[in-house]
C-alpha cells in the first residue's frame, strides 16, 4: 500500500502525530518495535506490580488533552493537582501559586529551628528573598547563553549552602538534570507564561496508568484509518537524492519496504541519524546532533508496602536527601498498579552527574537509603524494595532523549524527514507535553 506518512515509534510523539494525521485523512503507517504502544508511558511487571517506565502524571489542561479531544481519544484521568514538599521528615502541602516562595519559607523555618539559631534562619530568609528577586528580574531576559547553568546564575546572587541545596532539589525534580548542569535559559523559559501549554499546574493520573491514555490515542489512530504494526523492527530509513524515499522494516520474519511521502521518527534524533545514515544528512546537522543532543539519566526506585505510605496523593518535591528529588504514592489514584492490599510508591533520583555513566552500585545504595528515610521502618512493617532501575543516558528508558534546553528542531536537513518526541522539545517544555507539542508542529508542516 502507498502511504502518505510512515511513523517510526509509537510513543506519545508518534501516537499524537499519527492520530492527528489520520483524522486529517492522511494514509499513515505506524511501526512500533515493542509489543505495545506508549514508549516510556508503559510499565513493566515486577512481582505482580506494574511499575511505570516513565511518565505517571497527565496534564488536565494543555496540549495532550487538546489532541485527545481533537481525535476522540478518551482520557480517563482522576484529578490530583496537588504538589507537596518533603523536608526534615515532614510533608507540607504547597499552594498552586507561590509554591516556590512557600518552599523557601518552609526551608528557612526548618533550618532555623534545627540549628536553634535565629541568625541562621534570618540568613536563609534573606538569601532566599534575594534569589527570588533576581529570578523575577532575570526571567525577562531573552538572551541567555546555553552554557550558563542554573547554579552558575544562582551563585551570582547567593552562596548560602542551604539555598543552593534547596534549588538543586527543585531544579532536579523539575527537569531531571542537576542544577549545576542545567541551563538557566530553560529554567526561565519553563517558568514563563509562554510555556503554559506544557505545564502541570493541573494534572491527574489514570487508574490504569499513563499507558491507558497512550492506548486510547492508538485506538483513535486506528479508528481514523491508520495502520499500526507492533513488533516491527525498522532497519533503515531509505534516503535518495536528498529525500526520504522509504522505510525498510521486518515483522514476523517478513521484510517490508514501503515508500511514503513523509517519514516521522519518534526514535530520538541520534537514533534517526543512525537509521537514515549520517552520510545522507547535511554535515552541519550531523555535527549538531552529535555535539548537542544528550540523553538524561535517572534512577527510579519502586517500593511496595502493605500499608499506606503517606496521606498525600500528589507528587512530592524532596529536599535534604542524598539523591531522591521527588516521589509519589501511585496507587492512591491508580490501585490497579499493585496487587490487592498492596501499595506502590516510586522515588526519582538524579545521579551525581548527568553527563555520563553512573556508578550503579553507589546510586542504588543512596537511593534506597533515601526511600527508607522517607518511609521509616519500611521492611519492619512488611514493605520491601521492589526494584531500583539505574538508567544511564544510553538506556532505552532514559528520562529524556535530550536534556531540556539541548534539543534539536523537529526538522532535519532532509525536507520530508522529521523528528518528534522529547529530543526535539520546544524551549520551556518537558516530558509528555513536549513530545505531543513536537507532533503538532510536524503535523502543521505536513498538512
Amino acid at each position: 500500500m502507498d502511504y502518505d506518512v510512515i511513523i517510526v515509534g509509537a510513543g506519545i510523539g508518534g501516537l499524537s502525530a499519527g492520530a492527528l494525521l489520520a483524522k486529517a485523512g492522511k494514509r499513515v503507517l505506524m511501526l512500533e518495535r515493542a509489543h505495545e504502544v506508549g514508549g516510556r508511558t508503559r510499565s513493566k511487571l515486577i512481582q505482580g506490580f506494574r511499575v511505570p517506565l516513565g511518565a505517571t502524571a497527565i496534564q488536565l489542561d494543555g496540549v495532550i488533552p487538546e489532541i485527545c479531544r481533537s481525535v476522540g481519544a478518551d482520557m480517563n484521568v482522576v484529578e490530583v493537582s496537588r504538589t507537596y514538599f518533603y523536608i526534615d521528615g515532614q510533608i507540607h502541602a504547597l499552594p498552586v501559586k507561590g509554591s516556590l516562595a512557600k518552599m523557601l519559607e518552609l526551608f528557612a523555618q526548618t533550618g532555623g529551628k534545627g540549628k536553634k539559631k535565629v541568625m541562621a534562619r534570618m540568613a536563609l530568609e534573606m538569601a532566599g528573598a534575594k534569589a527570588m528577586q533576581a529570578m523575577v528580574r532575570d526571567s525577562q531576559r531573552d538572551a541567555w547563553d546555553d552554557s550558563v547553568s542554573f547554579r552558575a546564575w544562582l551563585l551570582q546572587h547567593t552562596d548560602n549552602p542551604a539555598i543552593l541545596n534547596l534549588f538543586h532539589s527543585i531544579t532536579s525534580s523539575m527537569s531531571g538534570v542537576n542544577d549545576f548542569e542545567y541551563p538557566v535559559k530553560h529554567w526561565f523559559a519553563f517558568a514563563s507564561s509562554k510555556a503554559m501549554a506544557g505545564r502541570f499546574d493541573k494534572y491527574g493520573m489514570s487508574p490504569e496508568g499513563f499507558a491507558a491514555v497512550s492506548q486510547s490515542l492508538a485506538d483513535a489512530f486506528v479508528r481514523h484509518g491508520g495502520d499500526l504494526v507492533l513488533n516491527a523492527d525498522v532497519s533503515r530509513i531509505l534516503v535518495e537524492n536528498g529525500r526520504a524515499i522509504g522505510v525498510s522494516w521486518t515483522a514476523l520474519g517478513e521484510v517490508h519496504e514501503d515508500r511514503p511521502k513523509f517519514v516521522i521518527s519518534n526514535a530520538g534524533p541520534r537514533e534517526t541519524l543512525a537509521l537514515a545514515g549520517r552520510e545522507t544528512l547535511a554535515p552541519h546537522y550531523v555535527d549538531r546532533v552529535e555535539s548537542r543532543v544528550r540523553a538524561a539519566p535517572i534512577v527510579v526506585t519502586a517500593v511496595a508496602t502493605p500499608f499506606e505510605p503517606m496521606e498525600q496523593s500528589g507528587m512530592v518535591v524532596a529536599a535534604g536527601l542524598n539523591r531522591v528529588v521527588s516521589f509519589g504514592w501511585l496507587t492512591k489514584i491508580a490501585p490497579n498498579l499493585a496487587p490487592s492490599g498492596w501499595h506502590l510508591t516510586t522515588f526519582y533520583g538524579t545521579p551525581t552527574s548527568c553527563l555520563g555513566p553512573m556508578d550503579k552500585a553507589e546510586e542504588t545504595r543512596l537511593n534506597i537509603a533515601d526511600a527508607r528515610k522517607i518511609i521509616p521502618d519500611l521492611e519492619a512493617r512488611g514493605g520491601r524494595i521492589l526494584d531500583v532501575h539505574c538508567r544511564n543516558p544510553d538506556d532505552d528508558f532514559a528520562l529524556y532523549k535530550s536534556w531540556p534546553g539541548y534539543d534539536m528542531p523537529v526538522e532535519t536537513s532532509i525536507p520530508n524527514l522529521f523528528n518528534v518526541g522529547d529530543g526535539v522539545k520546544p524551549l520551556g517544555f518537558i516530558g509528555t507535553p513536549a513530545a505531543a507539542l513536537s507532533a503538532r508542529h510536524v503535523v502543521e508542516r505536513i498538512l
